[in-house]
């Protein structure tokens, strides 16, 4: 009885109430609503964003953007850039994008579709996208909307999706900022059957920059050394020590050559700079006190003018060979040492083969294109002393050859005449290097 008189009570009433928005169960004494409503857009799930650099207002950016939609066709997709992520929401069934703010400057409304859709990248239709660039259904391009479609195809397997679009441009902000984007798939390729959506996100990033300073590097240093060749490591250029070349007791009959006599030791100069406009090493014959040939080999505080023997003649700055008996006394570099250099691997560096950076200069190659031992240094180009105290060149490295520890090793040489002074001779020369940075 009550059953009947609630449904005289509704019947009175049901012209008033939509059919499609209410039903009636009566089952027993209890009454359920059931509400029949319109069907919504699944959310993308796994979904994200690659942007291929992550600095503000880059342009050309290619942002590549994987999914898992349902296995619906995907023939139109609308992607919808905003500055929250609750903002995104919502536009599948319209084109307009009301309550979204732009992020200020992006622009992602251009390029291309980047490669072909592949099966690899999860697409069953692998038919290519390209832009919308007029408003269709719910599609309203913009800045920061780009709209694209392709030809309707069949169903999508429901597996994780790959696609890439580049010619993108980044916002523009001076901190850390991020952005999103709303993606809409619809089923035809006019934005009007929205199937699939979401939200993802990225940043920009100010770029983090390293400083560092090099600054200007000048190591020089000139001692002596027991190395007679190129190739065995001599040290680096703060590692000199000694500061005497003894060649011996000189006798007419003979020339006396450094590291074959006195004590054994040539003498050496280490170079070591990161100039690169080139760089050079000089000497120069210290004036000593007395009269006439100040720079020459000679017994220290003499007057080479009135006691000639006690001066032994210079070579001067033209090279040339020695004869035992004409008295003659002078320099060359026996070659450019590359072992320290060579044992640090900065560059190649062998003189034999002149890739040394730090070449010997005329007229102080004691042998062109080799090392010389004390006897063909003479035998070749000989030696030269300029002893007027004028600075000589005697090497040059070029423009853009810095030089990494090379040695120049340094061989002198004197030979008597039956005239000269017996006494204790010396001479003392300055070496400086020049570098251009």
């Amino acid at each position: 009885m009550k059953k009947q008189k609630l449904y005289r009570r509704l019947t009175k009433y049901s012209s008033r109430l939509t059919l499609a928005a209410v039903a009636l169960f009566i089952a027993g004494s209890s009454l359920t609503p059931l509400f029949i409503g319109k069907a919504s857009a699944a959310q993308l799930t796994s979904r994200s964003v690659t942007i291929s650099t992550g600095q503000s207002a880059a342009t050309s950016v290619t942002y590549t953007y994987a999914f898992l939609p349902s296995a619906l066709a995907i023939s139109s997709i609308k992607f919808v850039a905003c500055t929250t992520a609750t903002s995104t929401y919502g536009f599948a069934s319209t084109g307009s994008t009301t309550g979204c703010t732009a992020p200020t400057s992006m622009n992602i409304n251009g390029g291309a579709q980047v490669g072909s859709l592949t099966i690899g990248n999860g697409w069953t239709n692998t038919g290519a996208f390209s832009i919308q660039a007029s408003t269709l259904g719910n599609c309203t391009p913009a800045n920061n909307v780009l709209c694209i479609k392709r030809t309707a195809g069949s169903a999508e397997t429901a597996i994780s999706h790959i696609l890439s679009w580049n010619g993108q441009t980044n916002p523009t902000y001076a901190t850390s900022t991020s952005f999103y984007i709303g993606i809409y798939l619809y089923s035809d390729a006019s934005f009007a059957t929205p199937t699939d959506s979401g939200t993802v996100a990225s940043a920009v990033i100010p770029a983090l920059t390293i400083q560092a300073q090099v600054a200007e590097i000048l190591v020089f240093c000139v001692g002596t050394t027991s190395v007679d060749d190129a190739t065995t490591a001599v040290g680096s250029a703060s590692s000199c020590s000694g500061s005497t070349v003894d060649l011996g007791t000189l006798d007419p009959t003979a020339i006396n050559y450094s590291f074959t006599n006195g004590n054994n030791l040539n003498g050496v100069a280490i170079l070591r700079t990161n100039a690169i406009n080139g760089s050079a090493v000089f000497y120069d014959a210290i004036q000593d006190t007395g009269t006439a040939h100040l720079g020459a080999l000679r017994i220290p505080g003499s007057n080479c003018t009135t006691v000639p023997g006690s001066c032994i003649t210079s070579q001067g700055t033209s090279q040339g060979t020695f004869t035992a008996g004409t008295q003659k006394f002078g320099m060359t570099v026996a070659g450019t040492n590359c072992g320290t250099e060579t044992a640090g691997g900065y560059y190649a560096c062998v003189y034999s083969g002149g890739s040394e950076h730090l070449v010997p200069q005329s007229p102080y190659v004691g042998r062109t294109g080799n090392y010389c031992s004390p006897s063909n240094c003479n035998g070749n180009n000989g030696f030269a002393w300029d002893e007027t105290g004028t600075a000589g060149k005697i090497a040059q490295a070029s423009s853009n050859n810095v030089v990494a520890d090379e040695a120049l090793i340094l061989k002198f040489a004197a030979t008597p005449s039956i005239t000269n002074t017996f006494g204790a001779y010396q001479v003392k020369a300055d070496f400086t290097a020049v570098p251009t940075f």
